[in-house]
Formats: structure tokens, sequence, C-alpha cells
């Protein structure tokens, strides 16, 4: 359920930021070891994007019939430079926001035109909250932001309810 979803939005962020130099990361950024700090091989990850699933449960709507939602968050990172770099910050993640949700109804559109198009895998929950809060007054030269959404996860439905 959870695994497939993640996959999903992971691979359609890092198809839309690669080409901006920007790299995605799953959860966390990944570690650097102690030799690698010493020897100065230090590589810097800026500017990144982190992609994390913050909740996500299952609750039953019916017979046979389950709500999953599944709360993400993505971490949207970049270096101050100048005056105005927070708002290349925002921007950023407002891009980001766009992409999502023009994907997330592109299927509906290409119906729509009689376009065959089998979707990104993912659909955000347009009823709940999608907004990006910003972050770094005390992280100075960084600058980051956080985009918060929801999106329909996979259920498991029930193996004695699949047998009947």
């Amino acid at each position: 359920m959870i695994k497939h979803t993640e996959e999903k939005i992971f691979e359609f962020l890092d198809k839309e930021l690669s080409n901006k130099g920007i790299k995605v990361y799953r959860g966390f950024l990944p570690q650097k070891s102690f030799e690698d700090r010493e020897n100065g091989n230090y590589k810097e990850n800026f500017p990144y994007v982190t992609l994390r699933i913050v909740e996500f449960k299952q609750e039953r709507a019916g017979i046979d019939y389950y709500d999953s939602p599944v709360e993400f968050e993505i971490w949207v990172a970049t270096k101050e430079n100048g005056e105005n770099d927070y708002l290349e910050n925002l921007s950023l993640a407002n891009e980001i926001m766009e992409k999502l949700l023009e994907e997330t109804t592109k299927p509906v559109k290409d119906k729509l035109l009689n376009i065959d198009n089998q979707g990104s895998g993912f659909v955000i929950d347009q009823t709940k909250e999608f907004k990006v809060s910003f972050h770094s007054d005390q992280y100075r030269p960084y600058f980051f932001s956080r985009i918060s959404f929801s999106v329909y996860g996979e259920a498991i439905s029930s193996v004695y309810t699949n047998k009947l």
C-alpha cells in the first residue's frame, strides 16, 4: 500500500526536478561518513527536495470499502546567495505544488479529450489542506519550506472479504 504510493510520487518528483539540478531524497538526507568529513570530501546537497511520509491509516468506509489517507511532506532546501533567494525557495515549492496538482488531474483532463492516459499512480486529496510553510530564520544561510498534502493511498482489503 504505502510503498507503491511513495514510489510513484518520488519518481514523479525526480523526473520533474532532475533537469533543474535538484536532487530528490527519500525520508532524510544521506548520511555523510566520518572519513569523508575529516578528509574534506564533503559534497554539498543544496538545492534538494526531501519526500517524507508523515502518517498513513486505513478506515472502513462501508462493506469492503476503505479510506486510506496518506499524509506527505516535501521539504525544499535552497542556499541563500542574495536578498530575494527566499522568494526563489517559495517559488520552487509553489511550482512543485502546481506540478503535483496538474499531474493528479491530468487523467481527468485527458479523458475529456479522449486521450488514453493511465496517470501517475497517485491522487492528491484536494478536500484536505495543501500548503507551504517557510522555515529559515534560524538556519541561515539556508532556506527551507515544507509542502504538506494528503493523497489517497491504496487500501488493504481483508483476506476474509476477498474470499466471499
